[in-house]
């Protein structure tokens, strides 16, 4: 895509080049390009996952369910789901769930270090399009079955040698996530760098950008470092289809980009993952002390809250990294609240469907307009 920037001013700014798709097409291939991408903003990627726009919701443990995964889905981009907690029953009704909204494609993420095998099956025999997984590597087997049943591949990864792996394996789309990342984050270079790093050792395997996008200009910056899409998760949590606690997004909506921290607090069932979450007073109070969060919670530990998972009442002991959503209660300040560092940038619940669209405008309005002032 950085032909984009390469072209002769004029083919941009001319009415009808910029504007006519017959009078580009007597223009070069180049140019024919550069008007599908500009006025449609659709990359490979977008014939790939059979969607519009190459905006992609980031699965967000069980945060991102059926309603969000559709809004992205029926606004042209593709809607990402997980509820690993589910039983294979219930995450079927989920997939189902999620089909009776939209009627566009959209894919289901899964994290390697949990039990998903069921579950992946419940993809195949709903026709789940595109599955990705992360945190760990995909046994092959599992790539070879999913190819068999139709189903695209993609992983996130954290280092340019996990991606050159990925490439290796057959995955067919690789989720570059920098460290500004929300929730668990497996690397230790930022978006800005990982992602070129990234695109140039996995060629022709299509990257997508993630971690600290929440904006028109984060879309553009990444799709100029090679990435043929972008996937965001702290944006999509502030929305009314979230399944995030209303807290929860009070939360995001008050934080600063100074407000999140990396973190080994919340590690009790999953120990020696860094998460990034925001940083309340009971992350300050443990500061330094982190360690006491890679623990099992002893027998006599307290119950703080409860929470609903797998369709089951659980009661969370300190340092259970559940996500905060809608059926949490109990004391709230000792939970853990994952956000990215973009959280910076959200000031306002918007419907998820609006935020494609504005992101999908703003770029346009980038490529078409702001960025041709730095253009000689």
């Amino acid at each position: 895509m950085l032909v984009l920037f390469a072209l002769p001013v004029e083919s941009l700014r001319g009415k009808q080049s910029a504007s006519n798709p017959h009078h580009c097409e007597k223009r070069g291939n180049k140019e024919r390009q550069l008007w599908r991408f500009t006025m449609a903003l659709k990359t490979p990627l977008c014939d790939l996952l059979a969607c519009e726009y190459p905006i992609m919701n980031a699965p967000m443990r069980d945060l991102g369910g059926p309603r969000l995964a559709a809004a992205v889905s029926n606004a042209g981009g593709f809607g990402v789901i997980q509820k690993q907690y589910d039983t294979p029953e219930l995450f079927r009704e989920h997939v189902k769930q999620t089909k009776a909204l939209t009627e566009r494609p959209f894919g289901a993420s899964f994290l390697l270090s949990f039990p998903y095998e069921e579950l992946l099956q419940v993809c195949f025999d709903e026709g789940v399009p595109y599955v990705s997984f992360y945190w760990g590597d995909i046994p092959p087997v599992i790539i070879e079955r999913c190819h068999q049943h139709g189903v695209k591949v993609g992983q996130q990864v954290g280092t340019v040698a996990d991606a050159v792996e990925c490439k290796e394996a057959g995955v067919d789309i690789i989720i570059a996530q920098g460290e500004e990342a929300g929730g668990h984050v497996i690397g230790n270079v930022s978006t800005m760098v990982l992602v070129p790093a990234v695109v140039e050792a996995v060629k022709p395997v299509p990257v997508l950008a993630a971690g600290g996008i929440a904006d028109a200009r984060g879309v553009v910056a990444a799709l100029a470092l090679g990435a043929q899409g972008v996937v965001l998760g702290t944006r999509f949590l502030a929305t009314p289809e979230s399944d995030a606690h209303d807290l929860y997004k009070e939360k995001l909506l008050s934080a600063s980009e100074l407000d999140t921290h990396k973190s080994l607090l919340w590690g009790a069932a999953w120990p020696d993952a860094p998460h990034r979450v925001l940083r309340t007073g009971f992350v300050e109070a443990h500061s330094g002390t982190e360690e006491e969060g890679q623990k099992p919670a002893p027998p006599d530990a307290p119950t703080i809250g409860t929470r609903i998972v797998g369709g089951v009442k659980k009661e969370i002991k300190p340092f259970q990294g559940y996500t905060v959503d809608q059926t949490v209660e109990g004391e709230m300040d000792k939970l853990c609240y994952f956000a990215g560092q973009s959280v910076g940038m959200i000031n306002e619940l918007k419907p998820a469907g609006d935020i494609v669209r504005e992101l999908v405008d703003g770029a346009r309005r980038l490529i078409h307009g702001e960025l041709l002032a730095f253009v000689p």
